[in-house]
């Protein structure tokens, strides 16, 4: 049984929010993702217990955040121990990658993180180095305030998937530190359908596939990717619903 939103698994948004100037600025975006690279993080070292749904993979893949754990319990006279001194978080994530065959969701370019007292404005706080890459980006996002689709942002950020990559199945937990007990709204979109995108009931195995480029739903139910041949990223903004856009939704 999922928990879903509206007694639906998730919420078809394409008839609410107008996503033409995002896929029209997927070139502008490619190369804010090639240029901004350096402020991005190449892995999740630490993750919640319980975040990921292994099992389903029959625990035959790795992820990034064991192998790191794994690191730990290493003797210092390790080769692998020694040759993970001195690297940055970065770093470390690509290093345990190739030398322990550790793999992750995503890579992450975060524009925009949480930051104290952002529920309380309509000003986007919280504004990170990766931004600067993104100038027209960042328009269209204020411009979803403007439009009352969200009444404040606190995140946004892009997972950035390679090839053949897998996004494993996972529920998120309370993302907001500071209102862990106030659940998600968010709009995630995609720039095409290529890569299957789904939320599973685990109790009957269906898979829900989302069929739209923008969408909504419950982050706390399971949900996960197909791999596909070919890179791939989509785009998370995390806010508070207007109650306008609310009621527009949950028709």
């Amino acid at each position: 049984m999922i928990k879903g939103i509206n007694n639906k698994p998730f919420i078809n948004l394409s008839t609410f929010v107008n996503i033409q100037t995002f896929i029209n600025l997927h070139p502008k975006i490619c190369r804010g993702i090639a240029k901004g690279w350096k402020n991005s993080s190449m892995g999740a070292l630490e993750v919640p217990e319980g975040f990921m749904n292994l099992k389903y993979y029959d625990n035959s893949i790795v992820p990034l955040f064991k192998q790191y754990n794994y690191l730990q319990t290493l003797n210092e006279n390790d080769s692998i121990k020694i040759n993970s001194n001195n690297l940055n978080d970065n770093e470390l994530s690509i290093y345990l990658k190739y030398c322990l065959g550790a793999h992750d969701l995503y890579s992450f370019h975060t524009l925009i993180d949480f930051t104290e007292g952002w529920r309380k404005t309509d000003k986007i706080i919280g504004i990170k180095q990766s931004a600067k890459y993104f100038p027209e980006l960042m328009q269209w996002i204020s411009s979803l305030i403007d439009q009352n689709i969200f009444r404040s942002i606190g995140r946004s950020m892009f997972f950035i998937q390679e090839a053949g990559g897998i996004s494993f199945e996972h529920s998120d937990p309370s993302i907001d530190p500071e209102y862990p007990e106030i659940p998600s709204e968010f709009i995630h979109i995609r720039p095409n359908l290529l890569r299957p995108f789904y939320i599973r009931d685990k109790q009957t195995d269906h898979k829900y596939y989302i069929d739209t480029q923008v969408a909504y739903w419950n982050d706390q139910d399971c949900h996960g990717g197909d791999p596909i041949m070919e890179p791939s990223y989509a785009f998370r903004i995390d806010g508070v619903f207007t109650e306008e856009f609310r009621k527009k939704i949950y028709e």
